[in-house]
Parts: structure tokens; sequence; C-alpha cells
């Protein structure tokens, strides 16, 4: 059988799974979303393949990964977008990914002479196919509509998040307006009937990737666009061509060549608030392996293209992967941004392209510059005031980010968090599950699920998302013993 195992029953396996004798491929089709898990040794040797880490980890006798949590909890995201199971890692969208006896790899992407030509044709068929984009008022929406524009595309219906006081609203009222295209806009409160379903079944789907009070809401959203779309054109992945945190320290970081200080600054979640759930010392031993295993945050070249490379890599894989594989559980994503196309000209752009989206502005206007003229949502939020203003309010961002405390929480996620508590139970529950993980002071972990949600949601929906994912481990442990 060779030093792998196949365990998953035929039709579970995942779309685009190739055997050629020894060896397997997976490559899924340009903008589609199949998921695949597999666990990996160290020797590169592949244990298992299937649809759903679950049953990835059980088939190969993996336990919960206590450094999913950590990632969680301290940095907000899991780089590698890896499931809550130790080895167990997920293949990308849009990506290869083959298995030999020798190995495993993941070829490089055929070059494209234009990739923007191709990207805007390939937009252009879905929207004349009839899929509804998702419009908001800045840069990744627009873009989607110059490329569609300028291949000869037009999308005839589009929706938009928020309320009539929204500047997200009013500049995409404004945009449908011009191009006539059909608007709806939705004013999303979590449905309190099925919030504790909805958010269990979307992280699932995630594969326990996504955050349950960050997202457990979105199934509402696709029950109210049940009737206006089955297919939807998102520019999910476009932010990946901007340039990341850069600011006024960044020549003390290169300088320092220190990836820990950097991911310290930049990109800990509330200075590292949450490191009392853990066993002393957890947190800053996370950090120091992220900074050091990390291979974008390595090396001798400029370091804002370091820093950008690795953000990239983790908006990528670590949100917005993860969000659509759950979302196509509920109707047909269309991801142009999270194309190798895209990720090819975004990656070929300077600093200085990066800075403020210079390089999609510039297409756009080059495109379609009728879209041009119209004002960008963040332009329409209210003014901090004056330059002394806005330098303290940077300082306090910063002081936030790295000094240990509460931060307001988006509302969505904080209703979200509430309400997950009161559906599931939550702080007993998630207490009973964490007793497992190694590290875990489940007495904190208690104190927090009954914390204010409006400070504590991101915490709250990561423990609630690891308390599932152990669940579900032992549901199936439990069947299979049965």
């Amino acid at each position: 059988m060779g030093p792998w195992k196949l365990f998953a029953a035929k039709d579970e396996l995942p779309t685009g799974l190739i055997f050629e004798g020894t060896s397997w491929r997976f490559r899924t089709e340009p903008f589609s979303h199949a998921a695949a898990w597999y666990a990996r040794q160290r020797d590169g040797s592949i244990d298992a393949v299937g649809s759903d880490p679950t049953t990835v980890a059980r088939a190969i006798g993996r336990s919960a990964d206590p450094s999913a949590l950590v990632d969680d909890l301290l940095l907000g995201f899991r780089p590698d977008g890896r499931s809550p199971y130790q080895d167990v890692l997920p293949c990308g969208s849009a990506h290869a990914l083959e298995y030999h006896p020798g190995g495993i790899d993941t070829p490089d992407q055929a070059a494209v002479d234009d990739p923007l030509e191709t990207l805007g044709r390939r937009v252009a068929e879905s929207m004349n196919a009839g899929a509804c984009l998702e419009l908001t008022g800045g840069v990744d929406s627009r873009l989607l509509l110059a490329l569609g524009l300028g291949s000869g595309g037009k999308p005839t219906k589009a929706f938009t998040i928020g309320g009539t006081h929204d500047p997200d609203v009013h500049v995409a009222r404004e945009l449908a307006r011009a191009l006539d295209i059909k608007h709806r806009t939705l004013l999303v409160e979590p449905d309190q009937r099925s919030i504790g379903t909805d958010a269990i079944d979307f992280i699932a789907e995630s594969g326990f990737v996504c955050n349950a009070a960050a997202y457990g809401w979105l199934p509402t959203v696709f029950r109210e666009l049940d009737d206006f779309r089955t297919e939807q054109l998102s520019g999910v992945g476009g932010e990946v061509g901007e340039g990341f945190y850069y600011t006024g320290l960044d020549r003390l970081f290169e300088r320092l060549n220190s990836p820990r200080l950097w991911l310290r600054a930049r990109a800990v979640v509330d200075g590292g608030r949450w490191a009392s759930l853990f066993d002393r010392g957890v947190f800053a031993e996370r950090l120091r392996a992220v900074a050091r295993d990390r291979t974008e945050l390595q090396g001798s070249g400029p370091w804002r293209v370091r820093t950008d490379a690795f953000y990239l890599h983790a908006r990528i894989h670590g949100w917005a992967l993860p969000v659509i594989r759950a979302s196509a559980a509920w109707y047909r994503p269309v991801t142009p941004f999270l194309s190798p196309e895209y990720l090819a000209w975004s990656a070929s752009l300077s600093p200085e392209q990066r800075h403020g989206r210079a390089g999609q502005k510039e297409v756009i206007h080059r495109l379609a510059p009728q879209l041009a003229d119209i004002p960008y949502a963040a332009s329409l939020q209210p003014s901090p005031g004056g330059r002394l203003r806005r330098k303290l309010a940077k300082a306090r961002r910063l002081a936030g980010r790295v000094l240990p405390g509460p931060s307001e929480q988006p509302e969505r996620w904080a209703s979200t968090a509430a309400s997950l508590m009161r559906t599931l139970d939550g702080a007993d529950s998630v207490v009973d599950r964490l007793r497992t993980l190694d590290g875990v002071r489940v007495d904190r972990v208690a104190e927090v699920m009954r914390s204010d949600p409006r400070t504590s949601a991101h915490a709250i929906g990561a423990l609630l998302t690891m308390a599932q994912a152990i669940d579900r481990l032992s549901d199936q442990d439990a069947s299979d013993q049965a």
C-alpha cells in the first residue's frame, strides 16, 4: 500500500483528487474551493487524505493541537490555515498538491503572459453568466467591476451588507446606479432561532478554522440571499496587493532584523491579552516559533517585501480560504483574487504600488475611468481631526497592540458571541472540552467565557471553535467504538 493510506469512502474524496499508480495529485479548477485535508509526516510521507480534517485526524490517531488555539488567540488567525488537529493540513484553492513515494510537492503554476487580461476575461464570463456581485465602497469590488467591464462583461445584480448611513452602502448604491445594476442592501442581525446551529455548521465546513463569533452569523446572510443569487462574485483576497502594516517603525524593525519584534508590535491581538489562558511562557514561545519558522520573514530582502509576503500567505490561508471553503456549502463562490493570475500580478507590485493600493487604483482608472471618479467609502468617513489628534489616535492604536488590554470588538461579533453563549450553554461546555488540551488554564477559560463579549468576542469565538473541534473528534471516536 505504500507509505500512505487512503481511508475515505470513494464518494467522500475531494473533487479533483486523481490517482496515478502509487502517486496522487490534487488540483482544483480556477475559482473552485473543494476541501482537501492531508496528514504529513516529517519525512514528507502522507498518512491520510480526505475531505474532512476530523476524519483524517481520527484515522491516524491525532488529537487536538493546543498551538492552533494559541495562534487564534495570539495572532487572530493560523498562518497556514491549518486544522485544529496535530499534523493535519489543508490543500488550498486554485492550488496543486502532488504526492509521490519520495515526498510531497506543491508545483508552480504555469506562467501567464498577461495575468490581468486572463483574469478580466474570466470575471466578464462570470458576470455575463449571472453571478451576483458582492459590492462595497472599497477598492476590491470596484477592481472586479473594472476588470469585467474592460473585458466586455457587466453584472446584472449586486448586494451590500450595511445600513442606510453606512458609507459602503452609499457608494455601492452610486456605483450600481451608474451601471444600471439591480442592487440590494442587507442589514444583518443574527437569527436568534438558529445561531447555534448556524455557527457550528459554518465552522465545521471551514474545517474548524473560522472563528465562531466572527463568522457564525454568515448563514443568516446566505438565507436572506437565497432568492437573489446562487453564484456570488467576491473581491475577497484583493487586499493581498496592498502594503500591510507600514509604519514609521519599519526602518527600526529592518535595522534590528527582528521578525519577533515586528510580530509583537504589528500582529499580536490585544497585546497578548489572552496569554493568561495558558501556562506561563506558552504565548512567548509560540511567538518565537512563528518568527523563527516563517520562511517569508527570513532572508535578506527588503523588510517590507518580507512582511508583505508573510501577510499575503497569512491572509490567503488563514482567513480568506477557510471562509470561502465554508461558504461553498451554501452557494458557489467565484473569487478571482484567489486565483494564481491575481497572486502572480500582486507579487509583481513594488512597495510604492502597494502603498495606498496605488497599483489596483491605476488598473481601475485605466480599464473603467468612470468608476475612478466615484469617491471611495474611506473618503466619506469622518475626519479624526487635526494633525496632533491623528498622531495621538495612531499612538493609542499602537499601544493597544503592544500593551495587553481590552479593545472594542465589532458589534456583529459581540452579538454573535453573546447569542452563542446563551444557545450552547457555552462556559461549562467549553471548559469540559478544553480540559484535554495541554497547558490550558481552565479556570481562566471559564472567566473569559463569562466575560463581556463587547471586548472578548474574538476569544470566546476561538475557544468555542476549538471546543467544537474536540467534541467532533470525540463523537467520531465514540461512534467507532459503538
